[in-house]
């Protein structure tokens, strides 16, 4: 768990929202489908009639239509794969994720060899994360004879799978390649960054981030993702406006607020970080992760609001193994917030963690001058002015221990050496 608040992008792809055109091709073969001979005959004009209805329906953008007549259609041809393969399509643009699989695989079962549908259930293995299957799903469709085109969606897709599966290479390669296809899609631009943002190369997924932006301003992943490279790159005053705007179309996103207002801490606008901060901590959930809630508590602590803090930080630290970074932080909070006691302990887990630090051993000291406990104090102050002498904080913290002990003879040549090292104090 890292101690800072510069961590990389929480990108990911899109889900495949349209599945429409492919749909229109796979219902019309089922009408004219030479296996429907094998299907009863008393069914077959009832299932071109669904079909046929189904059909009319996609056209008419009802979807909810569409799947009610491709449902009466499978139920009365069921060992007709067009027929699963158009109501798989149709649960897959509804995001009725893992039925739209479970018909999806039953078309593939009924005719192994279509690419088509092999593409459709590839899609649909990427949006429940069976990620392997659906890399070799897409490989196989990519060997489809005669050969299919990837629409932007599927090769987005594609990439998906292929990242969670190890193969990033692969992923970039696939998009490019997308790219050159489709050189006016933002959601490829977009997609491209995330892959080269999760490399390390977070100048490189800037331009393509803000290219994305730039092709379609609407696109809010693509706008967050620019936010959030700004902001990983040190350009906070940049990052705000794209943050902002995500922020406020998707007032529910925890990301969106979190993310903002980490940009606004980092500017000092404390005020308006915490109202995007409060907001965030509004929206966690069982299933934040914990590094998102360490980020959360970080930023709360450097805007000044240590007891909203506070309760982020315990759970963080209880849903993961902490950093000894992590744990200063943490036992910072409680000093903050009065419970130096309670840090005591937090200090001595991240100093057993290591490594030492003139920082750790200032907080340290810091917390026992809390608990009145002179001695303790010095001493950690002392042992962090060994490892870092020019440090004017740690003169001046000595110096005032020294001089609550009644040793002013000591206590002043600290608070010279520390005037001397930094006039602000």
């Amino acid at each position: 768990m890292a101690a800072t608040q510069n961590f990389s992008p929480s990108i990911g792809f899109a889900n495949i929202r349209c599945f429409v055109a492919r749909l229109l091709i796979a219902s019309a073969c089922i009408i004219a489908a030479p296996s429907l001979a094998q299907a009863s005959s008393s069914n077959i004009t009832a299932a071109r009639e669904a079909m046929a209805a189904g059909i009319k329906a996609v056209n008419a953008g009802d979807l909810l239509g569409a799947k009610r007549d491709f449902a009466q259609a499978v139920a009365l041809t069921p060992k007709i794969a067009e027929g699963h393969a158009a109501l798989g399509a149709v649960l897959l643009s509804l995001g009725e994720f893992n039925e739209a699989e479970r018909e999806l695989k039953r078309a593939h079962n009924l005719s192994p060899a279509d690419g088509l549908i092999d593409l459709n259930l590839a899609n649909a293995e990427v949006s429940v994360t069976r990620y392997a299957d659906a890399v070799t799903l897409f490989h196989a469709a990519l060997a489809a004879d005669p050969r299919l085109l990837f629409s932007p969606q599927d090769s987005i897709a594609f990439a998906a799978a292929l990242t969670a599966t190890g193969h990033a290479g692969e992923a970039e390669s696939t998009l490019h390649n997308a790219i050159e296809t489709s050189p006016a899609s933002a959601e490829l631009q977009d997609a491209l960054g995330t892959v080269i943002a999760k490399r390390g190369a977070m100048e490189e997924a800037f331009q393509l981030f803000q290219r994305a932006v730039m092709l379609d301003p609407s696109l809010m992943q693509a706008q967050y993702h620019l936010g959030t490279a700004l902001l990983a790159l040190n350009r906070a005053y940049d990052a705000v406006n794209p943050l902002r705007l995500v922020a406020d179309k998707e007032p529910q996103d925890f990301d969106a607020q979190l993310q903002l207002g980490r940009a606004l801490s980092t500017l000092h606008q404390d005020s308006e970080a915490l109202a995007s901060l409060h907001r965030a901590a509004a929206l966690i959930t069982k299933a934040t992760p914990s590094d998102a809630l360490y980020t959360l508590a970080l930023a709360l602590q450097a805007s000044g609001d240590a007891a909203a803090a506070l309760p982020i930080f315990d759970a963080a630290m209880k849903s993961s193994t902490p950093t000894s970074a992590a744990l200063t932080n943490y036992a910072l909070s409680r000093v903050q917030t009065g419970d130096a006691r309670g840090a005591l302990p937090l200090y001595a887990r991240a100093l057993a963690m290591g490594p030492d630090s003139p920082t750790l051993r200032e907080d340290y000291g810091v917390a026992y001058l809390q608990q009145s406990d002179l001695d303790h104090a010095i001493e950690q102050f002392r042992l962090g002015l060994q490892l870092d002498p020019a440090n004017a904080q740690l003169h001046y913290d000595l110096g005032l221990a020294l001089k609550l002990k009644d040793n002013l003879a000591a206590a002043v040549p600290e608070f010279e050496r520390a005037a001397t090292l930094d006039i602000t104090l």
